[in-house]
């Protein structure tokens, strides 16, 4: 097993290879062409929503890029940037890595959800306020992801405290968690897609 410092150099080593290999396919490459490696980021709710789309029009306008799509949270997608293990990253916040150069592209309602036939909310409600939710079973990403930042941050502006009854840092499981009936979540629309 490698030391903690061996397995930075070796993280930073694989890094050091693929831009070499980027830098012998661009010195290569015909004039004017666009080909090489592109790594791009995506949260797990954003790759819902746009991942395919985004393959598809790649292919179409650069066939010669070869797309390597990397999903996890943002707090991980965020890291990864800053380390430099990514070319670029779709984040839900400025502040996941704000010494790089960003530019805003979506914005996202966010929602409360929870199966259907709950009884953590009465059926004929369409709409749920936030010192309702702050006393509901609650099912969150970790405290470094984007999300749970502006959802904390939300909360904290209202001056009420959270009922968070588990801390998931899987998409799937959590809305898994969900459907079950453990809690409820907060999360853009798109994260219904899984």
């Amino acid at each position: 097993m490698p030391t903690p410092n061996g397995a930075a150099l070796l993280e930073h080593a694989r890094f050091m290879l693929r831009q070499l290999e980027q830098a012998l396919v661009i010195a290569r490459q015909e004039p004017g062409s666009i080909q090489g490696m592109v790594s791009v980021g995506l949260a797990s709710t954003t790759l819902c929503a746009l991942g395919a789309p985004l393959m598809r029009r790649m292919r179409e306008k650069y066939p010669s890029i070869i797309l390597n799509v990397v999903e996890g949270l943002s707090g991980h997608i965020g890291q990864m940037l800053r380390n430099m293990q990514l070319d670029l990253a779709i984040l839900f916040s400025r502040d996941a890595a704000p010494d790089l150069p960003n530019e805003p592209l979506i914005e996202e309602d966010l929602f409360l959800m929870l199966p259907k036939e709950s009884k953590l909310v009465p059926k004929h409600r369409k709409s749920v306020r936030c010192d309702e939710i702050a006393k509901l079973p609650l099912i969150l990403p970790t405290g470094i992801h984007g999300l749970r930042i502006k959802i904390a941050h939300e909360f904290e502006q209202r001056n009420l405290q959270m009922n968070v009854v588990a801390e998931i840092d899987s998409l799937s499981l959590l809305m898994l968690c969900v459907k079950d009936g453990m809690g409820a979540t907060i999360k853009p629309m798109s994260a219904t897609m899984m």
